[in-house]
């Protein structure tokens, strides 16, 4: 049978085009950038509804007490910014709740029914983890005294205990079997002094624990083997991945950077590739189907892994993570008008659950006798001595005053160190790269042992310090009004006077923003008031009790 040219090259034309449409489709389907049709009635649209300053970034949800609870802070840098806020679903409220004294916040955990917050990088932490637990009005601090700790990036329920995810130059796990109370080293990752450990994501699957480990310049999952990790093979070696989430006995993350980052699945045995790409930043699970979020604000689900459905697009922000919570879910990033942005359903509800157990608090029930004028005289010798400088005993005034602090020292003990000569003498720290005055860490030594003690005698001067530091690159600073507000927040000292003080200091002109958060967030501990960053709120508030 012969056919003309012209019927040929139709046929050709159209066998082209029938080609095209097909690999249109695998890429639709390959890679989300590409756009294709959803039917409507499937679609997730997730609304605008919280929007925080004065940080860029929201992130770290978790759903508690009926409430959405988040934190607000910048991202990719040092930076001294950590709001924790929340959105009632049934009121529409967004509330301003906590500030932590900290650069940025670890991930949360709700456990044994209270939340907890780790600080990801303590502020003058002296070297120790520090976590936040609240009932969802009132909060605690918690120390985890095994240093040296700077970071505390993560808490999980863990072997029937609350187990926290640390690191200095080593990575490290600090188990604690009594909610928090007390700590113990359970394990330090071996790594070379030339190199730096980090260990990120962990979560249990299939009854273990799985983790992202970075060391000696290599970044892979891991398998806990009971006293160190197993490399997880055929998952992919030196490539950034994160999103580490269990959907249906599988364990899904994202690998890779830039806009074409590949989803990876792990069944227990076998890791593979699934065949969709895209500018991914995070996966979650709501039991039923498997969510992930790109940074362009795409919003994709799938029941298997392998067939995905694109939603409604993600509106005014660029996405960094999501959550699924109580079967609902939200996401949270950075907004075009430069504050973090929340995007949910309003409708959607958030259990509030049984009434919460008392505060942990970490006051000994039983206390060690001590002779105070003998630990006080040691204190203050060690402190006029300018040998402690020198030859780096500091550690010795930190461990008698810790000591004192939960041991029952006098009211007063602390303050009456505070008035020690301090030897105009200098300390080197951060590898010799900041040279700080010894009187700065004497003081926050000493207003350390005030803040575990409880002890509200802060001296008012303190306060109202005037700022005076240069920016520094590791955003770590030791002025006396940084440990002054802590202790203030810990010992609830809430005086008239106090109050004066931290109200005058909004208006210090040379205060970077971040000391005026922190100036918001021990205003807010100490008087119960959620007025956030609304400064004329304060001073319509500070008016009316004077008058």
């Amino acid at each position: 049978m012969k056919f003309s040219r012209g019927y040929l090259i139709l046929v050709l034309v159209l066998g082209l085009i029938a080609l095209g449409i097909f690999g249109n489709a695998h890429d639709r389907a390959a890679n989300p950038s590409v756009e294709y049709s959803v039917e409507e009635g499937s679609k997730l649209q997730l609304d605008i509804i919280a929007q925080v300053g004065p940080w860029p970034v929201a992130s770290r949800l978790i759903g508690y007490r009926g409430k959405l609870w988040f934190a607000n802070s910048v991202k990719g840098r040092n930076h001294n910014s950590s709001d924790i806020w929340s959105f009632n679903p049934e009121t529409g409220e967004t509330r301003y709740e906590r500030h932590l004294y900290s650069q940025d916040a670890g991930h949360p955990l709700v456990y044994k029914g209270l939340l907890y917050w780790p600080f990801e990088d303590a502020l003058q932490s002296a070297g120790k983890g520090v976590v936040e637990v609240t009932d969802g009005e009132d909060w605690q601090p918690l120390t985890i005294s095994n240093p040296p700790i700077y970071h505390t990036s993560q808490l999980l329920e863990w072997n029937d205990g609350l187990l926290a995810i640390t690191g200095t130059r080593n990575a490290g796990m600090q188990l604690s079997m009594d909610a928090g109370r007390g700590w113990k080293e359970h394990y330090i990752h071996p790594t070379p002094s030339t190199h730096v450990s980090r260990i990120k994501e962990m979560l249990v699957f299939r009854g273990e624990t799985y983790a992202s480990l970075k060391d000696t310049k290599t970044k892979r999952l891991v398998r806990w083997t009971g006293s160190g990790f197993q490399t997880v093979d055929g998952w992919p070696l030196n490539r950034y991945f994160n999103g580490m989430t269990i959907h249906r006995d599988e364990l899904f993350g994202i690998v890779g950077r830039g806009r074409k980052r590949e989803i990876w699945r792990f069944d227990g045995s076998k890791a593979v590739r699934v065949d969709f790409r895209g500018p991914f930043v995070d996966l979650t699970s709501d039991g039923k189907q498997l969510w992930v979020v790109a940074n362009d604000g795409r919003l994709w689900s799938s029941l298997n892994g392998n067939d995905w459905e694109r939603h409604s697009d993600l509106k005014k922000g660029r996405p960094v993570s999501i959550q699924a919570i109580a079967g609902g879910i939200y996401a949270a990033g950075a907004g075009e008008d430069g504050r973090g942005i929340i995007w949910g359903r309003r409708d959607h509800v958030i259990p509030v659950g049984e009434e919460p157990p008392k505060l942990v608090s970490q006051h000994l029930a039983q206390k060690i006798s001590m002779d105070w004028q003998a630990v006080g005289q040691k204190i203050d010798d060690l402190l006029a001595d300018p040998e402690t400088y020198s030859r780096s005993r500091i550690g010795e005034v930190r461990e008698l005053t810790d000591r004192a602090s939960v041991n029952g020292a006098p009211f007063g003990f602390f303050a009456q160190r505070l008035k020690v000569d301090i030897p105009p003498a200098k300390i080197l720290a951060f590898g010799g790269n900041m040279e700080l005055d010894a009187r700065d860490i004497a003081h926050a030594t000493l207003l350390a042992g005030m803040e575990r003690a409880g002890h509200a005698n802060v001296p008012i001067a303190y306060l109202t310090d005037p700022w005076s530091s240069p920016p520094n690159s590791y955003e770590k600073y030791f002025e006396i009004e940084l440990s002054a507000m802590r202790a203030v927040v810990a010992s609830g000292q809430n005086d008239r006077d106090t109050i004066a003080a931290l109200l005058s200091r909004l208006d210090f002109p040379d205060d970077p923003l971040w000391l005026k958060s922190q100036v918001i967030g021990t205003l807010t501990a100490v008087s119960g008031k959620h007025f956030g960053y609304d400064i004329a709120a304060w001073k319509k508030w500070a008016k009316s009790k004077q008058n």
